[in-house]
């Protein structure tokens, strides 16, 4: 994902001044109590992820089953519960068929937004996000490291609470070129982590089926720090940069808490 348009350094120091004043955005927290709403304003940095959006059920699956803590399946319209984060023209989104079922289908050309939805999970161990995943193609040209041409068609990304700055964020991202399980940072945020799920195009074209543990992915990307709680999760297909036509499907969107060992 590219969040300015990079032709040349002088250029780039402008865009960044700009985008500062232009794009101060802020994540909204609204809590209803009763009839009345209260809201808790946190400003962010240029590389905000906002949200503003309700807050999901606890679904629990009974006897040893893991405990539901978010689940999407994209079976049915999303409504106003999912919303586009732009950086720039945005993402087509949309819940499609496929075979038997549903899933969300995102189209990039030259087009770069996330597509999000708030949660409320405090941080707690064995918790998993799993999902499942097909590409057509990763985007010609594109790579992992140059901001130029830092677009991906798929990455399933979660967010956690941040008071000050640009948000921190695990991105499960079906990468250009970085080896599986290989990490890197956003070339703009250290704050905003990825983990190579899948890379290249060895598997594009088929659903394939994954599962993280999401307290190891913290300490791998951050160190000793506590991980924090999370409160949104969301997907971006992004191809701002090289302007390649790529597409992304999503599917069971889920986050659990593995039941105790015995």
């Amino acid at each position: 994902m590219i969040y300015l348009d990079w032709q040349s350094s002088s250029q780039a120091l402008s865009e960044v001044w700009h985008s500062a004043h232009k794009l101060r955005h802020f994540i909204v927290t609204r809590v209803s109590r009763s009839d009345s709403i209260r809201f808790r304003v946190i400003r962010s940095g240029n590389l905000l992820l906002l949200i503003l959006l309700s807050l999901p059920g606890i679904l629990t699956a009974g006897g040893t089953e893991n405990t539901f803590l978010f689940h999407e399946d994209f079976q049915k319209p999303l409504g106003s519960k999912w919303q586009h984060v732009k950086f720039h023209e945005p993402t087509d989104y949309r819940t499609v068929a496929d075979g038997s079922n549903a899933c969300l289908m995102a189209f990039a050309k030259g087009h770069c937004s996330a597509y999000a939805t708030k949660v409320n999970i405090p941080s707690q161990p064995d918790i998993t996000c799993s999902w499942r995943w097909k590409i057509d193609q990763c985007p010609q040209g594109g790579s992992d490291d140059n901001i130029a041409t830092f677009d991906h068609t798929a990455r399933v990304l979660i967010v956690f609470d941040t008071w000050i700055g640009t948000p921190r964020s695990i991105n499960y991202v079906w990468a250009n070129t970085t080896q599986k399980n290989g990490t890197f940072d956003h070339p703009f945020s250290g704050r905003t982590k990825f983990i190579a799920v899948q890379t290249g195009n060895k598997n594009a074209g088929g659903w394939v089926t994954e599962q993280r543990d999401v307290q190891k992915d913290w300490s791998l990307l951050f160190g000793d720090e506590p991980m924090p709680k999370i409160v949104a999760v969301g997907v971006f297909t992004d191809s701002h940069s090289t302007k390649q036509p790529v597409k992304a499907w999503y599917r069971d969107l889920v986050i659990a808490k593995l039941p105790p060992k015995p």
